[in-house]
């Protein structure tokens, strides 16, 4: 979803509110440690941190798959 996620980076990116209060490591967290369901261990991983790609950057998956698309 190229479009979906250049959208969130440009919410993170150009809006305040969501760049100042987004804190990946706490998201990463509650995730791993509230849904016992499909972690039962609450395994958490020490990493990554999560990397916001700059606005002029894609994913390289994505990247290819648009060249591919506009050949």
């Amino acid at each position: 979803y190229p479009a979906l996620h250049k959208w969130v980076r440009n919410l993170y990116w150009n809006i305040p509110a969501f760049g100042e209060t987004t804190d990946f490591e706490h998201i990463k967290k509650h995730y791993t440690k509230s849904h016992k369901q499909i972690n039962p261990f609450s395994i958490t991983p020490v990493g990554p941190v999560p990397d916001i790609l700059p606005l002029d950057q894609d994913v390289p998956a994505a990247a290819a798959a648009i060249r591919t698309t506009n050949q």
